[in-house]
């Protein structure tokens, strides 16, 4: 688990997965890989569509889209 390095030597990484966090519905705020990507999982696609449109208001510069994750039943 590289998070807690990652964070420490870039804390913008925290920034972002405290921003993710602090989204309503968000069940879990996590980077991916060694940092490159930061994610949250929702309760539900209308909150993550939500989240979304907030995060590109408080960040312009960041690149978000929801997304469902497929079935794996």
């Amino acid at each position: 688990d590289l998070q807690d390095i990652v964070v420490q030597m870039f804390p913008v990484v925290a920034e972002v997965l405290t921003s993710i966090q602090n989204q309503d519905g968000c069940r879990l705020a996590r980077m991916s890989g060694s940092g490159a990507t930061c994610f949250g999982l929702f309760h539900d696609f209308e909150q993550a569509k939500r989240a979304v449109a907030n995060l590109e208001k408080s960040h312009a510069n960041w690149w978000c889209v929801a997304t469902r994750l497929g079935d794996i039943s």
